[in-house]
């Protein structure tokens, strides 16, 4: 998903990926560039990854 929206949103350079990044990247991308969400294929997925980022704040992934 991430490597998608970096094609999708031209975030990165083909040529020039980086070895490792996390799906933060997008949320700060999104928060920085909102209009976006009005593309279709990045914004259905808006909630998800609010949603997502709200459960790994809360600690839901990991073993108590």
């Amino acid at each position: 998903m991430v490597n998608e929206f970096a094609f999708m949103s031209n975030y990165l350079d083909d040529e020039k990926l980086p070895e490792i990044w996390t799906s933060g990247i997008i949320e700060k991308w999104l928060t920085e560039n909102p209009e976006l969400l009005e593309f279709e294929p990045i914004g259905k997925y808006d909630q998800f990854i609010k949603t997502v980022s709200e459960k790994i704040k809360n600690g839901d992934y990991w073993d108590n």
